[in-house]
């Protein structure tokens, strides 16, 4: 396994590892999807607040102001969505050297990692192992 790992320290990795030449990467964050799922959740009550007004469970008034709560908590997640899918968050990217260094450190110190992490290491590294028997 160990004798694999030349194959990253040689620089060949290079061809399928993308490393920015500016030391920074963005990316959005996923928090939006919750959001929407609170969206959708919104949408389902409102229709629930109108069947119950159609089948006189609930008095008008007492429709237009469960309605009138629903939309003030849309417009609150719709706010948030739209300002943070203006929101990008910057983290430090690694260079061509770091990734060099790392990749050396992890063959030296293999034999000293503990199973789990050496788990995590090959889970991070490999998208997929295949063993020819």
């Amino acid at each position: 396994m160990l004798e694999q790992m030349d194959f990253i320290i040689d620089g060949s990795w290079q061809k399928e590892i993308e490393v920015a030449n500016d030391h920074h990467i963005t990316f959005t964050v996923p928090d939006h999807v919750q959001l929407e799922r609170e969206l959708s959740e919104i949408q389902k009550r409102k229709k629930k607040w109108q069947m119950a007004f159609a089948k006189d469970v609930i008095s008008v008034d007492d429709l237009k102001l469960r309605m009138h709560e629903e939309n003030e908590r849309e417009e609150t997640i719709r706010a948030q969505l739209m300002s943070e899918s203006s929101m990008v968050k910057t983290i430090p990217k690694l260079s061509k050297k770091d990734v060099m260094t790392f990749a050396k450190s992890i063959k030296e110190s293999w034999p000293h990692l503990e199973l789990d992490h050496k788990k995590v290491i090959m889970q991070t590294v490999f998208s997929r192992i295949v063993v020819d028997t």
